[in-house]
């Protein structure tokens, strides 16, 4: 997929990436979060070859896809998923909803936190389902967080709600994958993939 790639990334950017179908933007982001490993090359993170501590690693990086795994529960433990709700850091989980843009709509619900979201979140909107998407993402405290077409089903309001919540967010670098223009507004740098290469494409905003 990709020939002779060599680029450095600066921590606590937004970084943003299009591309085509099978251009190699899925590919980016398996190799970003060790899920594949380079035939040839190293993937350095100040200096240090990931694949050298794998575990490491992916425990800095959040992901959040385009379609959201939310269990039939309350919005507490979809947020702070797998814990037990005595292990749960409920100081963070308002920051996270706040950062992720959902205390007010938890402020205004009877049962709050304690709503109940139903299978595969039906009980709730596509927004809301994916601001509990982010807001789990980010109660893992990571240095990383991957967009992967996180915001692309969304109507515009609810798209740049979330996408202004998150130039908000401090000590994080975030990787925005995307086949339209419309979240790379919030990106310090957007890069196209094709021909088994990053073009970066100059920002007029």
């Amino acid at each position: 997929i990709y020939d002779d790639l060599n680029y450095n990334f600066r921590k606590n950017k937004i970084y943003g990436f299009k591309g085509g179908s099978g251009s190699g933007k899925s590919t980016f982001i398996n190799l970003l979060t060790g899920l594949l490993k380079p035939n040839s090359g190293k993937i350095l993170v100040d200096g240090v070859d990931i694949n050298k501590n794998i575990y490491d690693w992916q425990n800095k990086i959040s992901y959040v896809p385009q379609d959201i795994f939310l269990l039939d529960d309350t919005i507490l433990n979809n947020i702070a998923f797998g814990k037990n709700e005595d292990e749960i850091d409920q100081d963070l989980v308002k920051e996270v909803l706040y950062q992720s843009g959902l205390n007010k709509f938890v402020d205004q619900l009877r049962h709050g936190m304690g709503t109940i979201v139903g299978e595969k979140g039906v009980k709730i909107s596509g927004g809301q389902k994916q601001r509990i998407g982010l807001a789990r993402a980010l109660y893992k405290k990571p240095k990383i967080l991957v967009l992967d077409e996180a915001t692309n089903s969304l109507d515009h309001d609810t798209e740049k709600s979330i996408l202004d919540s998150l130039v908000k967010l401090n000590d994080i670098t975030i990787f925005l994958v995307s086949h339209h223009n419309a979240p790379f507004y919030i990106c310090d740098e957007i890069f196209e993939i094709k021909n088994k290469q990053f073009f970066k494409i100059s920002v007029s905003w």
